[in-house]
C-alpha cells in the first residue's frame, strides 16, 4: 500500500482536495475489496501514470475489469503514455480471462473544466474493459 500512497501526487491531478491522510484511508477500505493498481513509470523511475482497477462479475456481463482513477501526469500528456497503460489494462483482461466483448465506457461524472491550459480533463470516470 505504500507504493500507492506514494503516488498521491498523481491523484492530486485528478482530485485536489484529495489530502494523503485521506488517501491511504480510502486505499485501506478499497483494498479490503481486492483494489489493484498499475502504473507507468520514466526511466529516473517517478510514476508519471497510473489507474486503479477491480476484477469483478456480473450476471449480464459476465467477468470484468474496472478502470477507476486513470490519470497521466499533466508534463507527459501527448507522449503516448496513456495509450501504452491503457493497452497493458487491456492485456490484464486477456490474462485475468475477463470474458471476451465489447469495451463500455461510463463516465461517472460530468466532464470539468480546467483552467490549466485551457484543457478539459476527464474528472471521474469508470471504464469497463472486457477482452
Amino acid at each position: 500500500m505504500d507504493n500507492m500512497v506514494d503516488q498521491h501526487h498523481l491523484i492530486l491531478q485528478l482530485n485536489p482536495t484529495m489530502i494523503k491522510e485521506r488517501y491511504r484511508e480510502l486505499l485501506q477500505v478499497m483494498l479490503q475489496s481486492n483494489y489493484q493498481m498499475g502504473a507507468a513509470f520514466n526511466v529516473v523511475g517517478k510514476c508519471v501514470a497510473l489507474s486503479g482497477y477491480w476484477v469483478s462479475a456480473k450476471l449480464y456481463s459476465g467477468k470484468y475489469l474496472e478502470v477507476d482513477n486513470f490519470v497521466v501526469d499533466e508534463a507527459y500528456h501527448n507522449a503516448g503514455i496513456g495509450k501504452l497503460l491503457s493497452g497493458w489494462m487491456q492485456r490484464e483482461t486477456l490474462r485475468l480471462k475477463c470474458e471476451p466483448s465489447y469495451w463500455m465506457l461510463i463516465l461517472r461524472t460530468a466532464l470539468r473544466s480546467a483552467s490549466i491550459s485551457g484543457r478539459v480533463f476527464i474528472s471521474r470516470a469508470t471504464i469497463f474493459l472486457k477482452a
